[in-house]
């Protein structure tokens, strides 16, 4: 295994996670993936080959196939396109990030100090979550968290985060 994520995170789109291959002309993606419940019969493995777009809008139509999730590897490339492209260290800020949270003592936001501490980051708001909204739609998880915060109403939308 190689720690150097596609750009560090999980993406909702191939071309998010693509390390800039989509502007590389005459790319192909090879993509692949894996999920869902043989019990239930939704399991489904598939490959796609094509522009990242079009490979990347299969393996988002595998993973509503396999009930919201599939395991996925994609774009093989050069050691020294990762070096450059990549994020490497990632999986290891992750696990430290993590650590630091196990570890956190049990105060109330101890655990979000501990992560911000980890990561060099800061806690951006502090107060209590108002209101969450969630939709599925097409292979997209989409919505947005409001805390009522110390210092006014704040607003997080995410997208398959």
């Amino acid at each position: 295994m190689v720690d150097a994520p596609c750009n560090g995170r999980a993406h909702p789109t191939g071309v998010m996670g693509s390390m800039g291959l989509h502007s590389v002309t005459g790319f192909v993606s090879l993509q692949t993936g894996v999920g869902g419940d043989p019990e239930r019969g939704t399991y489904i493995e598939t490959v796609a080959r094509g522009s990242i777009e079009k490979a990347s809008a299969m393996i988002r139509q595998a993973a509503v196939q396999a009930g919201g999730l599939v395991g996925v590897a994609r774009n093989p490339v050069s050691a020294s396109y990762v070096r450059a492209n990549g994020a490497p260290g990632a999986i290891k800020q992750c696990i430290k990030v993590g650590q630091a949270i196990i570890g956190a003592d049990d105060r109330l936001g101890a655990a979000a100090e501990a992560a911000a501490d980890a990561a060099d980051g800061c806690i951006a708001a502090r107060g209590v979550v108002s209101k969450v909204e969630l939709t599925t739609t097409g292979g997209f998880d989409v919505g947005s968290v409001v805390i009522d915060g110390d210092d006014g109403k704040f607003e997080m939308v995410f997208w398959n985060e």
